[in-house]
């Protein structure tokens, strides 16, 4: 099923993430555009769950989720300027399956 890959995909690029030691002030932007929010909160409520009970690990602990979504090209702009470093970008979408790394 395409949401358990999503899920799959997802549930690994955070893992990979809280593992590192050095994103301890990171914070996680996940671009929505093509997903109904209440999807996306769904999906994240039991990446974070699964994560927590399987793994011992606490997203909350790690960094910040924040989710982005219908962002213009000038506002996407003006944000990307105010991140000093972005390692990985995520993108998710119901049609592509496509996770950019």
């Amino acid at each position: 099923l395409e949401s358990d890959r999503l899920t799959e995909d997802l549930t690994q690029a955070l893992k990979n993430l809280a593992e590192q030691e050095d994103n301890e002030k990171a914070c996680v932007l996940i671009d929505m555009d093509e997903m109904n929010a209440e999807t996306i909160a769904i999906y994240l409520s039991e990446i974070v769950m699964n994560l927590l009970i399987e793994d011992g690990i606490d997203l909350n602990d790690r960094f910040q989720l924040s989710l982005i979504h219908n962002l213009r090209p000038a506002q996407r702009q003006a944000l990307m300027t105010q991140i000093k470093m972005i390692e990985s970008e995520i993108r998710l979408s119901t049609e592509s399956e496509k996770i950019q790394r």
